[in-house]
């Protein structure tokens, strides 16, 4: 990422809305000048997500997401990953609390039918498997 001032949406799962992991990032984002727009500061329930969501993005230069341990992101994850690359909003994701990692190096493997919460897991760079020639 770079350090230029940018209007930046921090989308996490929301098991991760109170993690310390979370804040880091948000005062990460902030120092470097970004304005930062923090899902778990704007949406109060999945209704009200649904009924700004795409206002919020229309003011966002980049989409952030934080990724946990277990490195699972649920539905509402997925579908603003989809949503920013459909408007050509850039991707990253924020790992082990120092690591920016574009959409572009991850692979997100689909878990349907497990649960919402659940909806997908995200393999880092160093965890996809490149085929050989």
């Amino acid at each position: 990422m770079t350090r230029t001032s940018q209007v930046i949406y921090v989308a996490a799962p929301v098991a991760h809305f109170d993690s310390a992991s979370y804040q880091r990032l948000v005062d990460l984002l902030r120092r470097r000048g970004a304005q930062v727009l923090s899902s778990r500061d704007l949406f109060a329930s999945t209704d009200e997500w649904r009924a700004r969501w795409s206002d919020v993005l229309a003011q966002a230069t980049s989409v952030v997401v934080l990724l946990g341990p277990d490195r699972v992101i649920g539905g509402g994850c997925a579908q603003e990953i989809l949503d920013a690359r459909l408007r050509g909003v850039p991707v990253w994701f924020f790992v082990n609390d120092h690591q920016f990692i574009p959409l572009q190096q991850v692979r997100l493997q689909f878990t349907l039918g497990v649960s919402r919460q659940r909806f997908a897991r995200v393999d880092l760079p160093s965890q996809t498997k490149r085929p050989t020639s």
